[in-house]
């Protein structure tokens, strides 16, 4: 009976132990969002990263963030020294570099505290190629082509232009201001002399934008030799055929009572393998 009772003590304080370790709470708790453990993504886009931790026992002494692919090795992105806080919460902006092809990106996140302990998390980047640079200017105006300024606009120098000082390939819009038509009124209409297409897509996050998303929306819209109507806001693309040029945004429409200070003001995106 005794003996009975023993072995049966022994095997509950057995499995005490057991499930007490199991229930120990780290001493590092970590958590990364988004949770994926795999992020497609294209080169040049921001990846954002949010990083909590906590330390359970001791306090967190440091933190790092490195960079493993097979193009440039393992690269620190940071390493810093928290003098001892218990709790971190790090916003991390990732901006996926240029690879000459499609490839994968590991980041991996260490925390470790001054007890000595250390603990991993990881995301595996999936890269596509897909993306390219892109250039970004604002504030442009091109005016009436009934007023006695520039009325047209060369996308390669990013420049106002009188359309009578340029070759019909160099314009690649301007204004369609007819005085017959139009009298003293904007046309609100642009054409192209170097045969450009647009997309009206006015829920495009022009914002946002990288060479991709241009391209895709680019190709699936609806093109146009000329586009009417314009105001304030409106989100046009624009390219040659089937291949993508860049992204215009409308800031605003000025239609006076004269046609001297008639205008349009935007902005534009412009995918960099066009202007090389």
């Amino acid at each position: 009976m005794k003996k009975i009772f023993y072995l049966a003590f022994v095997t509950f304080m057995l499995v005490c132990s057991i499930s007490c370790d199991e229930e120990e709470e780290s001493a590092l708790v970590v958590f990364l969002t988004p949770q994926e453990a795999i992020i497609e993504t294209n080169t040049n886009e921001h990846v954002f990263l949010k990083l909590e931790a906590r330390a359970t026992k001791g306090e967190i002494s440091s933190f790092k963030i490195t960079q493993k692919d097979e193009y440039a090795g393992i690269l620190s992105l940071v390493d810093s020294s928290l003098g001892n806080i218990k709790f971190v919460n790090y916003d991390f902006d990732y901006i996926v570099p240029e690879f000459p092809d499609s490839t994968e990106t590991l980041l991996t996140f260490t925390i470790n505290d001054n007890l000595g302990n250390q603990i991993q998390t990881a995301k595996r980047l999936i890269i596509n190629k897909g993306s390219s640079l892109i250039s970004e200017s604002s504030g442009h105006v091109i005016y009436s082509s009934l007023s006695d300024k520039p009325n047209a606009f060369n996308i390669k120098n990013l420049a106002p232009n009188f359309s009578t000082d340029l070759i019909d390939k160099e314009i690649d819009f301007m204004d369609n201001s007819v005085d017959s038509i139009n009298g003293n009124d904007l046309s609100r209409t642009w054409l192209s002399k170097n045969d450009l297409n647009f997309v009206q897509y006015n829920s495009f996050n022009y914002a946002l934008a990288n060479s991709t998303m241009i391209s895709n929306a680019y190709e699936s819209g609806i093109k146009l030799n000329k586009i009417t109507n314009i105001t304030d806001n409106n989100v046009f693309l624009v390219g040659k055929d089937h291949d993508a040029i860049g992204a215009i945004q409308i800031i605003s429409v000025v239609d006076s009572d004269s046609t001297l200070n008639d205008k349009y003001v935007f902005n534009i995106k412009v995918i960099d393998t066009y202007i090389e």
